[in-house]
């Protein structure tokens, strides 16, 4: 899973081709030589060449570019005993060191966990598989170095949404991730595959493809994407009402905002990129103005008044830049107006009717 290309990772990567080039392969396919070094059998070494042929036929049909093999017309596949992990992708870049730019990338080797089966198997062969196809978009060793958090993200993300199985996905709720700064964890941490629910719903949602989610996270010269921030924006407000992912429905946690009087007002410190939920009971229909001081954004109208038709209200409270904010919300109810006809006069030789009415 891990694509991070230290010296002895490439010296690693170089002894492996060498080492599994003198032996035939337990398996071949038609993209994938998989070699056994668990002793796991040929059965087992069939069905992780199916499951990789399964996400490699996913991820180009859905227009994906896939780096090439290093070495040999097949991907070299090894199954091997792995601490804690169900594969690791080995990518090699070739690259400009006056600018960065990467000239060249391929697929070193991809190793498998020995003892995988059923939706686990499958969903951990498409998520080493996105990492191949994530090797193909990288522009800049800086970011491939750097291992920020939308590369496991992405990697997990859009595995599930193309397999249907969900991994670390709903671990988003659980830890409540949507009020951390994404950009506060990297590298494999578990914070970073549970960021996984934000690609399956730019998936899901039709917000993005496969090649545009990949292309725009990955092929930037700056960790800091404007391409991911400006969709994870996006991401923060359409969570104000709830997901779908793998079948189930997932919501943030709500705070409770009460009525004082006619307003609400409250003090809202929000990390970079993240948000506050809150849910709002109102007496009865009116109409609602919400204030917030700063730069933040919200799924409901900001600044102008609007009316309520039912008595419940939840408000997103978002903050788009990466640094931290605080902002005031202020949130005013209006009650309808009731008017009542307290009396009226009718001229019948003009056609006229004069009504005397009561607003309160």
């Amino acid at each position: 899973m891990r694509g991070r290309l230290p010296i002895l990772a490439v010296a690693l990567a170089l002894t492996m081709v060498a080492v599994v080039a003198l032996a035939q392969p337990t398996y071949s396919s038609a993209h994938f030589d998989v070699y056994d070094r668990a002793g796991a059998g040929l059965a087992y070494a069939q069905s992780i060449a199916n499951a990789l042929e399964s996400a490699y036929s996913a991820l180009t049909g859905a227009g994906a570019s896939l780096a090439p093999p290093c070495s040999g017309a097949k991907y070299n596949v090894t199954i091997t005993n792995l601490s804690g992990e169900g594969g690791q992708v080995m990518s090699s870049f070739t690259y400009d060191p006056s600018t960065g730019r990467i000239i060249k990338a391929c697929i070193s080797y991809i190793l498998m966990a020995a003892g995988l089966s059923g939706s686990t198997l499958n969903h951990v062969a498409y998520h080493e598989m996105v990492h191949v196809a994530q090797a193909s978009y990288y522009q800049y060793i800086s970011v491939v170095q750097s291992y920020p958090w939308y590369v496991e993200a992405s990697a997990e993300g859009l595995s599930s949404a193309l397999s249907g199985v969900c991994g670390w996905e709903p671990w988003y709720f659980s830890y409540s991730l949507y009020s951390s700064n994404p950009y506060s964890y990297s590298d494999a941490s578990i914070e970073c595959y549970a960021y996984g629910a934000f690609y399956y719903w730019l998936i899901s949602s039709g917000t993005a493809s496969v090649p545009d989610a990949l292309s725009g996270s990955l092929s930037g010269s700056s960790v800091n994407s404007d391409w991911v921030n400006s969709r994870y924006v996006s991401f923060l407000l359409a969570l104000a009402k709830g997901i779908t992912m793998c079948g189930r429905s997932y919501s943030p946690s709500y705070q409770t905002a009460t009525l004082t009087g006619n307003s609400w007002t409250a003090t809202v410190s929000l990390n970079g990129l993240s948000a506050a939920y809150y849910r709002l009971s109102l007496p009865a229909p009116g109409t609602v103005t919400i204030t917030a001081t700063g730069n933040v954004r919200s799924n409901l109208q900001l600044n102008q008044p609007f009316y309520v038709s039912n008595t419940s209200l939840i408000i997103a409270i978002v903050n788009p830049s990466t640094s931290n904010v605080d902002t005031q919300v202020t949130v005013t109810y209006s009650p309808p107006l009731v008017a009542r006809v307290t009396g009226g006069v009718y001229r019948p030789l003009t056609g006229t009717l004069t009504l005397q009415l009561s607003i309160t």
